[in-house]
This record gives C-alpha cells, sequence and structure tokens, in this order.
C-alpha cells in the first residue's frame, strides 16, 4: 500500500509538473504576441503619418529574436511595379520539440504560426473604389553585428546584445530595445481604374497572409497566395524604416 501511494503521489507531480510547463510554454507566446502587437502599433504612425522617430521593446524569454529576409509582390496593371520588394520579417521564434511557434511583425502585420493575424498590415481595398496599400520594409542599421538572415540561423540573432556576457541574468530577463528610424517613403499613385496584385509567396508565412486576406470580403484569390483589388483609384506606399538596437534592457 505504502508503494502504491508513493507512485501515485509521483504521477500526481509528473502531470502537475506537465501541465505547469505547458501553461509556461503558452504564456511565453501570447505575451510575445503582445509585444509583437505593441511594436506594430508603434511603427504604425511611421508607416502612415509620416513620423520619423519611435522606440520599442522586445522580450524574449526562452526564443530567438532575428530579422528575416522576405519579399512581398505588389504591383498593379498600371504603372505600379513592386515585384520583388524584400520586405523583411522581425521574427520571435519559441522551439517546442517539434512544433516551433513563430510571431513575427512584417509589412506592417503581426503574425503567428497557425493563428488568424494579431495586428492587421494596412492592405486596404474600399468596396471596389479605391485600393490603399502601405507596405513596412524593414532594414537594419549598418554595424557588426546586425545581420539580416536567409530562413532560420540560430547563430544569427539579436538576442546577443541583451546577453551581456558577464551579465547576471537569465533569458527569462531579457529584452531588447530598439530605435526606429523612417528612411524613405516611396508613393505610387494610379488615378483610374486598376486592378492591384499582392503576391505572398516569398513571405515568412503566406498561410497566414491567405488568413487576412480571405477575412476581407472585397479582396479576390485569383491563385495561391495572389490577391488582388479592382479599384477605380490605387495608391501604394512603400516606407523603409531602419532599426537599431540602442541598449540592453535587463528586469531587476
Amino acid at each position: 500500500m505504502f508503494a502504491i501511494i508513493i507512485v501515485g503521489a509521483g504521477l500526481i507531480s509528473f502531470t502537475g509538473g506537465t501541465q505547469l510547463e505547458t501553461f509556461s510554454n503558452v504564456e511565453e507566446v501570447q505575451s510575445a504576441e503582445r509585444g509583437m502587437e505593441s511594436a506594430a502599433a508603434t511603427l504604425q504612425p511611421m508607416a502612415t503619418r509620416g513620423d520619423s522617430r519611435r522606440s520599442f521593446s522586445i522580450a524574449f524569454s526562452n526564443s530567438n529574436v532575428w530579422i528575416n529576409e522576405t519579399v512581398l509582390n505588389v504591383t498593379t496593371d498600371g504603372d505600379v511595379a513592386y515585384p520583388d520588394l524584400a520586405v523583411n520579417a522581425l521574427q520571435q521564434r519559441f522551439d517546442r520539440s517539434g512544433d516551433d511557434v513563430t510571431v513575427r511583425y512584417e509589412a506592417g502585420g503581426v503574425f503567428r504560426t497557425n493563428a488568424i493575424p494579431a495586428f492587421d498590415p494596412s492592405f486596404e481595398c474600399r468596396d471596389g473604389t479605391t485600393a490603399l496599400i502601405t507596405v513596412v520594409n524593414l532594414t537594419l542599421a549598418d554595424r557588426e553585428g546586425l545581420y539580416v538572415s536567409n530562413g532560420y540561423n540560430p547563430d544569427i540573432g539579436l538576442d546577443q546584445f541583451a546577453a551581456g556576457g558577464d551579465s547576471p541574468v537569465t533569458s527569462t530577463d531579457e529584452a531588447l530595445t530598439f530605435e526606429a528610424r523612417t528612411v524613405s517613403t516611396e508613393r505610387s499613385l494610379v488615378d483610374s481604374s486598376t486592378t492591384v496584385f499582392v503576391n505572398t509567396s516569398q513571405t515568412a508565412g503566406p498561410a497566414q497572409w491567405d488568413m487576412f486576406f480571405d477575412s476581407k470580403e472585397t479582396w479576390s484569390n485569383p491563385s495561391d497566395h495572389v490577391y488582388t483589388c479592382a479599384a477605380d483609384r490605387a495608391l501604394v506606399r512603400v516606407v523603409t524604416i531602419e532599426l537599431d538596437i540602442v541598449e540592453p534592457r535587463f528586469s531587476s
């Protein structure tokens, strides 16, 4: 009887520990998503109102943060042509034993693996009358240690800037503070009937972009990862924002 009690207690302890670990994993991802939403809200005025500088922070407990080289295609049947626009994505990846989760800011929106967008990008198709597209293109400041990675590479990450060598912190205490600076804004206007084409096949997550466009009734989907908006006029803005890491920040 004594042995049975011990085994039973061990089973309860193991089950409880597994549940706590699962809860902790979910909370980490949800916290990262909220942080990326906050970053998107901070960058939004730079993309739409012309603000020149902003700053934001991202906590990255038990995850990797990096800039991923991604491409978006935005064209019209008129004079607007951005066939290979390197938008790049600010990504945060959590390794979950084969079921990895990535939260990312890309082209103005916030997306998460196998989830609906947490923050919509500014791709508007207004009842077939006006198309208003604002694409955020991320770049990194030109200095040592800041690199854009082609896909996931654990050896190229921004979290090294918060590790601080001899700093007595753990991975649950770390955060990155970014300074964002508007480098350029390019506007292309088509003041006549046109069709806007958006191809997301070379983004970091075409399936998540599909979820965004599929939720908007005014966008059409003629082929895989391609969406169109028929409009009387169209404005496409490409806003290039440079990111730099201005300081490591550690919670007390």
